[in-house]
């Protein structure tokens, strides 16, 4: 198993993976990129439907996200 990484530090991961800027994430969520910046640096969460929003917008599982599984 990794090292421990938070749900912010997954999204950036996921995020540069993808070349999406967070402009682009926050496009496909419908939400601001200042969002996006903040749940990067771990400053909010987001909710269940906001996550499954990041889910699909950046190709990957909630698990991953929520740190349950190590791929994406």
């Amino acid at each position: 198993m990794k090292d421990f990484e938070s749900m912010g530090q997954r999204i950036l991961t996921q995020r540069t993976k993808s070349g999406l800027t967070q402009f682009d994430v926050a496009s496909r969520c419908g939400l601001y990129n200042k969002q996006i910046y903040e749940y990067e640096k771990g400053l909010f969460f987001p909710n269940s439907h906001t996550l499954r929003r990041l889910c699909i917008a950046l190709e990957c599982s909630a698990d991953y996200l929520l740190g349950i599984k190590d791929e994406p």
